[in-house]
């Protein structure tokens, strides 16, 4: 399956240079010069991870993470954020936020295939897993032949009885 990488950067020399690494690598990339258009492209195309500058035009990366992250068809999307300096707290900011990795730049391009590998692979184990766990709780929850069972013990309480 190829995935898709949106990238939020207002650099048009590293956004390039970012979309070419991640095409040679077999990504499909969908790119943004702004953060703006960055939250209109994650809300429809959905993408299975974001790279993100932090200091944008309009809304800063703090502000994207955080308008993302309070949609239910985004929430889950990965969040790398790609930090000009690192600054402690700018990093930890980041994390706080629901940032799963953050990249300094410049960074070498097998850093960013890495963080990008590692932050998917992290997504498809947590998907399997609660995936599995939804499947599990469909077998507690009552079944339609099992609702007339519950409605006798309704109307037993109603009565005063205890139901065994």
């Amino acid at each position: 399956m190829r995935h898709n990488i949106l990238i939020i950067e207002d650099d048009r020399d590293m956004r390039e240079y970012i979309a070419d690494v991640l095409g040679l690598a077999n990504y499909s990339v969908i790119k943004a010069e702004s953060s703006k258009l960055g939250i209109e492209l994650a809300k429809h195309h959905c993408p299975d991870l974001i790279l993100c500058g932090i200091t944008l035009p309009e809304f800063n990366g703090y502000q994207v993470i955080d308008i993302l992250s309070k949609d239910p068809e985004t929430a889950a999307i990965p969040f790398i954020f790609l930090i000009g300096e690192a600054e402690n707290i700018d990093i930890r900011k980041g994390i706080e936020m629901g940032a799963v990795d953050y990249l300094v730049q410049p960074f070498y391009t097998t850093r960013l295939l890495k963080a990008i590998e590692n932050c998917l692979h992290k997504k498809a184990r947590e998907k399997s897993y609660y995936g599995k766990s939804f499947k599990n709780i469909s077998d507690l929850v009552p079944q339609e032949r099992d609702l007339e069972h519950f409605d006798g013990l309704k109307e037993l309480e109603k009565l005063g009885k205890t139901y065994s």
